[in-house]
């Protein structure tokens, strides 16, 4: 967490992917503000999210993954909020999310006592099976695989 925590405060903005390496422990990310557009993807040890990102700016745009961990949420939390594989998802009665939450697993409705507030900056359009035509594709990118993922990108 410390060190994770001296990386997002020297790096100003923080633009990319972090992958944490944390099979037991949580990642506490309790009252940082992020500026810029960052990934961050944690273990089984989950994640802490306490007042997260707080101070955004408009064009900031934070992810949390936990793959397979605890997610534990507390206050106002400024991110997309994404748990795969089980994640389980426990946030305090009158906190509140403002981003976007993704889970493969719903929380029973006891741990469903906070709200959800979507953030438009998050949106990267709709698709439907037959087409992709409303999908606003170069909005907002990241490839998470064990194959190579890449985008051309051309600047005129």
């Amino acid at each position: 967490t410390e060190q994770v925590k001296r990386i997002i405060a020297s790096v100003r903005p923080c633009n990319g992917v972090l992958r944490v390496d944390n099979p037991r422990d949580p990642l506490d990310l309790s009252g940082v503000s992020i500026p810029g557009k960052l990934v961050i993807v944690c273990g089984k040890g989950g994640v802490t999210l306490s007042g997260v990102n707080r101070e955004e700016r408009p064009n900031d745009l934070l992810t949390v993954l936990s793959i397979g961990g605890p997610i534990l949420g507390e206050g106002e939390v400024h991110a997309a909020v994404l748990g795969s594989q089980g994640a389980s998802l426990s946030v305090d009665a009158g906190a509140s999310i403002h981003g976007l939450l993704v889970l493969d697993q719903l929380p029973s409705a006891n741990d469903r006592q906070f709200r959800v507030i979507r953030d438009d900056k998050y949106y990267s359009g709709a698709t439907t099976q037959a087409s992709a035509a409303g999908a606003f594709a170069d909005y907002y990118y990241v490839g998470v695989s064990p194959m190579l993922t890449y985008k051309k990108v051309i600047r005129k």
